[in-house]
Formats: structure tokens, C-alpha cells, sequence
């Protein structure tokens, strides 16, 4: 398993559409998680959760949903 935290800080565009496609063949080997903010990282995934965070009444609220 590798784990990639953040993957998308400092880039955009073409570099993060290449960065997808080249994580989607590296987990042909590999079991990857990634946090990415960036769609064009995300759509090559396989399976993604969407974590949110809120605040409500001064409490923190997270949620996470699973789309596959």
C-alpha cells in the first residue's frame, strides 16, 4: 500500500490529468490511496470517498460517502 497525502499541492491542468493517469497504472501493481482535491486526479480512480467537514454549533461534523 502506498499512500500519497496531498498529492495534488502545487500543480494543475495537464500535469494533474498526467499524474492521474500515471497513479491509475502504478495501481495496477499497488494498492494506493490518494487525498487530492483535483478532479482530474480522482476520475481515474477506481473507487473514491468523498470526506466534508462542517461546523455546526461550534461542534465538527465530518461525513465520508463512498462512490465507486
Amino acid at each position: 500500500t502506498i499512500i500519497f497525502d496531498e498529492i495534488d499541492q502545487g500543480i494543475g491542468g495537464d500535469i494533474a490529468k498526467k499524474m492521474g493517469i500515471y497513479l491509475k497504472k502504478m495501481s495496477s501493481n499497488h494498492q494506493l490511496i490518494c487525498i487530492t482535491h483535483l478532479s482530474e486526479i480522482a476520475k481515474e480512480s477506481t473507487r473514491c470517498i468523498e470526506v466534508s467537514k462542517m461546523i455546526k454549533d461550534k461542534k465538527t461534523i465530518v461525513s465520508a460517502s463512498s462512490s465507486f
